[in-house]
This record gives structure tokens, C-alpha cells and sequence, in this order.
């Protein structure tokens, strides 16, 4: 894959600078009514037919058995069994022969790859053999796919010229130009500008998540400075509910995931990720480059290993950690690495190369092995006593003071051994023989090891004393086996407290306390004690270079897609976590570039890769600012009635934390937004940020809102409304 996508950057692009292959040109239809009808059938039905089914082996990536399918004269050249088919003779075809065959192991498509065809299909791939298999003469077959347009290097497309006359004066920047561009082209016409007050509302809701106040609200209608929509947009990026509310963003693209569990058992993620979480909000509120992000995201430890405020990074690394397998964890790592950051499904390719694009099953293993050494750290964030000491005082005063007096005796008592050893450990520096210092060093280690098993062996003997005790103390106990229990019991106890009195004599250390070599069949004798790296591999700081380097197509275009989707509501390539050959192309390939190179290079006095730059473009463009009303629309509605083409905005339908923030804040609430550090757990009024994002059943709000799925269609909920209002005690205790 790195290989295949490093040669494509290098591929000279075609001058729109996408580096598709040319569209062919317009194909002539000639011959009789049957060979025209025949022609129709192909490109309608038998051509996508074997696209969708057999194209993945039989295609441009891959041809099994020599064979594709991507033409008609391919299917009659055939491959190494020969024609694919007879034209006008279906009963000799071998193709037909084969998607046919009752039995699973030899009929294609091979079962588990793709569905196999049904009668319908079946007959009408027989009747276009029967009827000539005529194709187009000038048919092209599938083109390279290292000139797929997301692998092509990103170029700074030329502006358009706007001559559209609705358009003149509202260009406000560069993205009215490519829309305007695209509006001439199909006869459309733009939308006006929305109201004030909804323009308010929406920038509002859409950078900080939470409505105006009613002040804020009479404030900004009451402003008459030509500027008081510029000046707005620079307090709310400036607003530290920003990165709350784009925190949430993210953490749905980078798949962030509370902890959780059943009780104490901690089965997935990992229990300090909520400092992932904060490092989030923090970064886009302090407009760290995103680049900059990305590499501390996956390797943090090994760039700043002494930065605790950078190394909360790697939670994207710990989070979704699964406790009871490994394996499913690091897969699952790579498979959202590839989708998050470069717009690629590697997980296609976990099981064999994969169908559509460049990625070998070997290239899914290869990025396994940049996370393999990673290990997920579940011990409690290191805290000084000081500050532990000062948080148990200032909680529980009088037990803190009940206990002082046996911290007191454990300090002294420690106090004690530490001299005893300081003093030992001066004989034995002054010893003459260093040989013999180091022996008596390790024979009082072992008497040590000795008495502390000793004194463990007694603890449990009494523990196994007391729960007899306590068994035989019972009403219902009186079984004749329970005297001798008890008296087992105790004769254990006797036995280990006169181990623990005698002697110590002299004792052997454990053998295998050093290491000897373990020999496999074909090793030697001398092979070599096993050594470990006192440093990171390095290997997810190359791997972070690698996706950050400027020259990668694919991160920046995933990235403003992103963007874009969340301000826009709706992306510029809709399989937003798939910029490959099974995905969608984008529908402003000019813009989707124009929009990559500005995060990439940064605008005047704008730093490279800072997203703050690109909401700032986004929201002050003409085409956000648009009205989504459909009123006096006139041909709009019939020529672009889905507004794929953007002449209007589209409304959006708000995530369920952002409905229950607006909720709080016109109840006067003082929860709305996000201001603690962790989550409470079981408080229904806890932040928007802070939402449980766990294994365990989603809560009302999650289930009745738009929850954060980018990649998922909303579905049509004709009664969302009515059940929150009027089921949900939240709503009507406020």
C-alpha cells in the first residue's frame, strides 16, 4: 500500500489536478433495433451486474485466472481457460457454466466473496450471450487504480471566473467561486441571505453548541457595524465552548470511548482516557496545527516521553482497549487509523488483499505492526502525597486525624529498617573481597524472600482459621465433618507459626534466578540472552510522519471533509470514511483540493494546518450565510431537488447533547456546556463533553437525539419530538 500510494503521488496529474483518467468520449449506437436493444441491456443490466460481482477478482487490481470482466471484448478474449463466452451460444459459455453451478466450491462468485447471482440475473446474462454479448466498440476498461483521484498529489486549482449574475457582489471568498462555478453550469440560482437573528442562532449553535442570550441576541441585532458578523465569528472561535463542542467531533471521527465494565471488572478502553478527552478540547481551543495533533495522537511517547500535558495524546491509542482480546483491539486500531486519518477501509484487507483498491493483505499486517510493541497502561495517574494528603483532609478531617497515629509508627518503624540497611550495606562496601560483599549481599536477600513467605503463609493460615470459625458458628452447622475441618484448620496455623519461629539458617536461592538459554529445534548453543530497547521502536513516529507529510493526498482532503460535513450537513464526499475506488467521488472535486491545500499551506498570516483558519473561510463564505428556505426557489427545486449542488443551505438536524445543552441554557441551568474534568457517573446533568460513551445502553437523550455516527445516514423520527417532551423527566422538571 505505502509503496503503491507513494508512486501514485508521484504520478503526473491530469490539468484539472485530479489525475483521473480521461472520460471517453461519447459512444455512437449503430446497427439494428436487437443490436441497439442488446447494447441497452449491457450498460444497463449486465455490465453493473459484473462490476458489482465479479469485478473485485476479474477487474484492473486483480485478474484471477487472467480473466476480466471490466469489457465485453475482455469477456471474449477471456483467460487462461479460455473465451469467457460464445457469442449467440449461452449453453457452451463457460462464464454462464460457472455463476450457474449448483455446487458452492466451484460456482462463481466463490462463496463469502460476493452473493451469488439469482435466476433473474442469470437469465438475463444468457439472454445478452444468446443476443450477440454486443458491447460498445469504444469501451474502456476499468482505468489504473494508482490513478484513482483521492491517490493523486493535491494542486491549488485555479479560481473560477463568476459571471453568473445572481452571484456578482456576494462572492465573499474562494468557495463561493467554485459553488457559483457549478450553479452556472446547471442553471441555478442562489438562495438569499438568511435573517439576522438566524444567522446568529446558527453560527451560535454550530461553533460553541448553546443559544444566544436574550442580551447577546438584542446586542447583535442592534449592531450596525459592517463588520459584526466577521467580529462574532472571531469571539466564538475564541469562546472555550469551541473546542467542547468540536471535541465532540472529533472524538466520534477518532471513535473516542469511555471506559466501562461490570463493577469493578474494567473490560474496554482504558480508565483515564477522559485525559484524551480534555487534551482534545484544549488542542482545538489553543488551535494546535492538526498535523501536529495527529502525530501526538499516535506517538506522543515517542516524541515528548517527558510532556505529561502531550503524552494524554496516546489515549487514542488506549481507547477501545479490550481487555479479553488483544487482537481485536490492534485490529480495530488499524481499521480506524485507516478510515480517521487517510479516508481507507485496511480492515477490507485483513483477510485477503483487498477487492477495490491497492492494499495488500500484507500491507493490513504491516500497519498492525507499527501499534504490535504498543502496550495499553492501566495503572492510576501518577499523583504526589502531597496532594493525595491534602485531598483525604480536606474530605474526611476526623479520619484522616484518627489514623495519623499508625502512619506515625509505620514512619518510625520504616525509619529503623532503612539505617539498619544503610549500616549493612557499609560493612559490606568495606569489604576487602567484592566477590564475597556480593554473595553475603544475595544470601540475606534470600533469608529476607524467606521470612516474608513465612509471614505470608501464617496470614493465610489464620484467614482459613477464621472462615471455619465462622462457618461453624452458623445454626445450621453441626455436620460431623465439621470438628475435623476445624481442627485442620487449626493444626495449619500451628504449623506455620513454628516455621515462622525457627531458625534461618542457610537457604538456596531459586534456581533459574538468572537467564539460561531455552533451545528450540535449529538453534545453537550459543544463542544470544534476549535484550530490550530502553527506548521506543520509533516506529508510530514514522508511521506519524508518513500520514502528516504534506505530500499525502489523502489526510488533508479527509480532513476538510470532515469540516466541512459539520458545518455544511452534508460532506463533499459522502463515504466520508471511504476515499477509495468502492467509495463515492467527490461532487466539487476542485473545491474538496482547494479547501486541502488551505489547511495544508495555511492562508495570509494563517498557520499551516490551523483549523481555526478553515471554520473562518466555512462560516463567513456566502453559501453558509444562505437561507435553507425553499421559497421562491423557481426552477431550483426541479433541477437540483436534493440541493446536491449546495444553492441553498442545508438545515441540520442537531446531535442530542447539543438539544439537551439548549434545553439547560433556556432553563437558566448552570450545567450547560462542559467545565468539569471528569464525568459523573449517573448525573443526568453532566456536560455535553462528558457524555458516557461506553458499552453500556445508550440513555434517553442518546436514543432519541442524532447521535455522533459521520458515516450513517438520519433516519426520518416523526416522533422525536413528542417522546422527549413528553416522556422524559428531565424535560419536565425543568
Amino acid at each position: 500500500m505505502f509503496a503503491v500510494l507513494e508512486e501514485a503521488w508521484g504520478v503526473k496529474p491530469a490539468r484539472d489536478g485530479r489525475g483521473d483518467a480521461p472520460a471517453p468520449a461519447a459512444r455512437e449506437v449503430t446497427g439494428t433495433a436487437a443490436g441497439e436493444a442488446d447494447l441497452a441491456a449491457y450498460e444497463k443490466t449486465i455490465k453493473p451486474l459484473l462490476g458489482a460481482r465479479c469485478q473485485a477478482c476479474h477487474g484492473a487490481l486483480k485478474q484471477e485466472s487472467g480473466l476480466r470482466v471490466d469489457t465485453a471484448a475482455a469477456l471474449r478474449a477471456g483467460g487462461d481457460s479460455g473465451p469467457a463466452l460464445v457469442p449467440g451460444d449461452a449453453a457452451v459459455s463457460l462464464i454462464l457454466a460457472r455463476v450457474s453451478d449448483p455446487d458452492p466450491a466451484t460456482r462463481m462468485p466463490p462463496e463469502g466473496e460476493a452473493e451469488p447471482l439469482g435466476s433473474a440475473e442469470v437469465a438475463a446474462l444468457a439472454a445478452w450471450i444468446d443476443a450477440g454479448a454486443h458491447g460498445p466498440a469504444d469501451e474502456q476498461p476499468e482505468p489504473d487504480p494508482r490513478q484513482h483521484w483521492a491517490f493523486q498529489p493535491r494542486l491549488r486549482p485555479e479560481l473560477p471566473a463568476v459571471s453568473l449574475p445572481a452571484w456578482r457582489g456576494r462572492v465573499r471568498n474562494p468557495i463561493d467561486a467554485f459553488l457559483a462555478h457549478d450553479h452556472e453550469r446547471h442553471g441555478l440560482l442562489p438562495q438569499p441571505e438568511a435573517p439576522r437573528h438566524v444567522l446568529v442562532r446558527r453560527l451560535y449553535l454550530d461553533l460553541v453548541g448553546l443559544p444566544p442570550a436574550a442580551e447577546d441576541m438584542s446586542a447583535l441585532l442592534a449592531d450596525d457595524a459592517p463588520d459584526w458578523y466577521e467580529r462574532l465569528v472571531d469571539r466564538l472561535l475564541a469562546d472555550p465552548r469551541h473546542g467542547e463542542r468540536w471535541g465532540r467531533h472529533w472524538m466520534d471521527i477518532w471513535r473516542y470511548s469511555d471506559w466501562w465494565g461490570l463493577g469493578d471488572d474494567h473490560r474496554n478502553s482504558q480508565k483515564h482516557i477522559w485525559h484524551f478527552r480534555d487534551w482534545i478540547v484544549e488542542s482545538l481551543n489553543a488551535d494546535v496545527p492538526y498535523d501536529e495533533m495527529l502525530r501526538q495522537m499516535l506517538a506522543a511517547d515517542e516524541l515528548y516521553p517527558d510532556d505529561p500535558s502531550r503524552l494524554r495524546a496516546t489515549g487514542f491509542l488506549a481507547r477501545n482497549w479490550f481487555s479479553w482480546n488483544r487482537t481485536q483491539w490492534l485490529d480495530e486500531t488499524v481499521e480506524h487509523v485507516g478510515k480517521g486519518l487517510l479516508g481507507l477501509t485496511l480492515n477490507c484487507s485483513k483477510c485477503h488483499d483487498h477487492k477495490y483498491d491497492p492494499i495488500r493483505q500484507q500491507d493490513f499486517y504491516a500497519m498492525r505492526a507499527f501499534f504490535e510493541p504498543h502496550q495499553t497502561h492501566l495503572a492510576a495517574a501518577r499523583r504526589s502525597l502531597a496532594d493525595t494528603r491534602q485531598a483525604l483532609e480536606q474530605a474526611a478531617p476526623a479520619d484522616v486525624a484518627a489514623r495519623q497515629a499508625s502512619v506515625d509508627v509505620a514512619a518510625a518503624e520504616l525509619l529503623a529498617v532503612e539505617r539498619r540497611a544503610e549500616a549493612a550495606h557499609a560493612a559490606w562496601a568495606a569489604e576487602d573481597d567484592p566477590a564475597a560483599a556480593h554473595a553475603a549481599r544475595a544470601a540475606e536477600c534470600a533469608v529476607a524472600a524467606v521470612r516474608a513467605e513465612r509471614a505470608v503463609a501464617v496470614a493465610k493460615a489464620r484467614q482459613s482459621l477464621a472462615a471455619v470459625e465462622r462457618k461453624h458458628a452458623q445454626p445450621a452447622a453441626g455436620t460431623p465433618g465439621d470438628g475435623k475441618e476445624l481442627q485442620a484448620a487449626r493444626d495449619a496455623l500451628a504449623k506455620a507459626e513454628q516455621a515462622a519461629a525457627e531458625p534461618d539458617g542457610l537457604f538456596t536461592p531459586f534456581v533459574g534466578a538468572t537467564w539460561s538459554a531455552t533451545h528450540f529445534r535449529g538453534s545453537t548453543g550459543k544463542d544470544p540472552a534476549p535484550s530490550f530497547l530502553a527506548t521506543s521502536t520509533g516506529r508510530r513516529r514514522a508511521l506519524a510522519s508518513w500520514i502528516t507529510d504534506p505530500r499525502n493526498p489523502l489526510t488533508a482532503r479527509v480532513a476538510v471533509n470532515h469540516l466541512w460535513m459539520r458545518h455544511m450537513g452534508r460532506p463533499l464526499v459522502t463515504t466520508t470514511f471511504d476515499f477509495g475506488r468502492k467509495g463515492n467521488a467527490p461532487a466539487n472535486p476542485a473545491l474538496l483540493d482547494w479547501l486541502a491545500c488551505e489547511l495544508v499551506e495555511g492562508g495570509p498570516g494563517e498557520s499551516p494546518w490551523g483549523m481555526k483558519h478553515l471554520h473562518r473561510l466555512i462560516v463567513t463564505s456566502a453559501a453558509y450565510r444562505m437561507t435553507s428556505s425553499t421559497r421562491d426557489a423557481g426552477e431550483n427545486v426541479r433541477i437540483d431537488p436534493d440541493n446536491r449542488l449546495l444553492w441553498r443551505r442545508d438545515a441540520i438536524r442537531l446531535e442530542a447533547e447539543v438539544i439537551r445543552d439548549c434545553m439547560l441554557a433556556l432553563a437558566d441551568a448552570k450545567k450547560a456546556g462542559a467545565s468539569e474534568a471528569k464525568p459523573v457517573k449517573g448525573s443526568e446533568d453532566e456536560e455535553k463533553a462528558a457524555v458516557k460513551t461506553g458499552g453500556e445502553a445508550l440513555d434517553a437523550w442518546r436514543q432519541l437525539g442524532r447521535d455522533g455516527v459521520p458515516a450513517a445516514d438520519d433516519p426520518a423520527r416523526a416522533l422525536v419530538a413528542w417522546a422527549l417532551l413528553n416522556h422524559n423527566d428531565f424535560v419536565t422538571v425543568r
